[in-house]
């Protein structure tokens, strides 16, 4: 409604007063990011994160933001290789949010769910998402992705092990659901060919989606 664009607009003011003051302040420019992608201008937004990035290399904040657009496809990887470069570059930006802020959820969760669509080593994914179910159980994005990342390894063992910790966790009926359905998914290794497991991984990836928002 108005009072959001309201809102909007005078924030917007109160970033821009803030740069005026001080060129450099890479929050400022961060926050001027959020407002466009608030408002669908993606490019716009991931602009202004990377020029936040190099005013400011170490704020938790803006690594995470920056990280989070470049795996979301902001300013778009036209080709396959620039997407693999694209992905790579946000977990770089991911990988320094959780070392700076290593108690946070936020940056395992984001840097987990980056290998959803990884032909290759999943194991790093798993490592994060592993990770951010450790500080936050209940986080129903964190299991299922936690949950298909195990399904793509091949290992049903640890798959089923996710839900019950979710179960233990009190993870909603739903989510349990379709955990399961993930779960259920687990072929032996032995029966598929690596050209079928990297199809299903697509399957998988399709049907549930990517990380939650922030």
């Amino acid at each position: 409604g108005n009072s959001g664009s309201e809102r909007r607009d005078f924030a917007a003011e109160h970033f821009d007063a803030a740069l005026a003051l001080d060129e450099g302040y890479g929050p400022a420019v961060a926050g001027l990011g959020l407002l466009d992608e608030a408002a669908g201008r993606y490019e716009a937004a991931l602009a202004h994160y990377e020029r936040a990035a190099a005013l400011t290399p170490d704020d938790f904040r803006i690594n995470l933001l920056l990280g989070r657009a470049l795996a979301r496809g902001y300013g778009g990887g036209a080709t396959q290789e620039a997407r693999e470069t694209q992905v790579q570059r946000a977990r770089r930006h991911l990988e320094r949010a959780a070392r700076l802020r290593p108690e946070l959820v936020e940056p395992w969760a984001e840097l987990g769910s980056t290998y959803l669509a990884d032909s290759e080593d999943v194991g790093p994914g798993i490592d994060a998402l592993e990770h951010a179910m450790e500080l936050q159980p209940k986080r129903s994005d964190v299991g299922l992705n936690l949950t298909t990342l195990y399904v793509a390894a091949g290992a049903a063992a640890q798959a089923e092990s996710v839900i019950v910790r979710m179960k233990a966790a009190g993870v909603d009926a739903e989510t349990l659901r379709k955990a399961k359905e993930i779960g259920e998914r687990v072929v032996a290794e032995s029966e598929l060919d690596r050209g079928a497991r990297d199809r299903r991984r697509e399957d998988l990836t399709a049907d549930i989606g990517v990380a939650g928002e922030m």
